[in-house]
């Protein structure tokens, strides 16, 4: 009888080693069961947690963008057609930057891929802050972006920190990497002879169909653009509004860069002309 208890103990002994190596629980041992249950799960929590931070503390949080970018809430038209033409892989067949001091810096046209990404980049890094008195008509500094589609969206500087809106002029921040970029492109162009160009900087529906590229200071420029029926189109030259004559808009050529904007209105009162 001895020794069939003792058999009878071995069997117990090998029963719950088996069940051990197996991962179930054998009698009395759900405390440390429980417990190694409880550290797995807190392992998991907190590696969820340091995901979650992590995630929490990345500057880009939608759609690639800074929360307050340029791209983000001085959005427009044209801002959310360029978004989404980068998030579909449509990149702009060009990029045209200035950053003009004293009107030696030439305008420098980018066509390569990694350029022009590297410039939305930049451009979506910069953070639209408050209001500035500072006038948005003579802006030195400029970003504009060509779509596929021939129409442009292109941002407007009166100086660095600042940029022109429609009708006020924003401070910013985080634009200093951006006008590296725009000088290290200048410092790689050879010659300044089209300090006096004349670039469109925005036209998110492509209105414009004629227009010179460069002009001598105090030149009459002329340009076309294609009305459309329902809404009332406004040309800016360098922020100051040109008068129409029919579609035809004439400016005299300033002493710099003339940066050209297009962009529609509705009627007052909903009415078309």
């Amino acid at each position: 009888m001895k020794h069939h208890a003792a058999a009878t103990t071995l069997c117990s002994l090998s029963l719950c080693a088996i069940l051990a190596a197996c991962g179930a629980q054998s009698p009395g041992s759900t405390s440390s069961a429980s417990s190694a249950s409880s550290s797995i799960s807190t392992t998991e929590d907190q590696t969820n947690a340091q995901s979650s931070s992590a995630s929490s503390n990345q500057p880009n949080t939608v759609d690639g963008l800074v929360q307050g970018s340029i791209l983000r809430t001085f959005g427009d038209d044209g801002s959310k057609r360029l978004v989404q033409d980068m998030k579909s892989g449509k990149i702009p067949t060009s990029c045209t930057v200035l950053y003009d001091e004293d009107g030696k810096q030439p305008v420098v046209t980018v066509t390569s891929e990694d350029d022009i990404k590297r410039l939305y980049e930049l451009v979506g890094n910069v953070t639209v802050g408050t209001k500035d008195q500072q006038s948005t008509a003579d802006s030195h500094h400029f970003v504009s972006f060509k779509r596929q589609d021939g129409s442009t969206v292109g941002f407007r500087f009166p100086n660095k920190g600042i940029l022109a809106g429609p009708d006020s002029s924003y401070q910013v921040s985080d634009d200093g990497a951006l006008w590296d970029k725009v000088r290290e492109l200048q410092g790689s162009e050879k010659s300044a002879d089209n300090a006096l160009s004349i670039v469109v900087v925005s036209d998110v529906d492509g209105l414009v169909t004629d227009c010179p590229t460069s002009a001598s200071a105090g030149n009459t420029v002329r340009l076309t653009v294609n009305h459309p029926l329902d809404v009332q189109t406004v040309v800016r030259v360098n922020g100051e509004v040109v008068a129409s004559q029919g579609a035809a808009y004439e400016f005299t050529m300033p002493d710099r860069t003339a940066q050209i904007e297009v962009f529609t209105e509705e009627y007052p009162g909903g009415g078309g002309s």
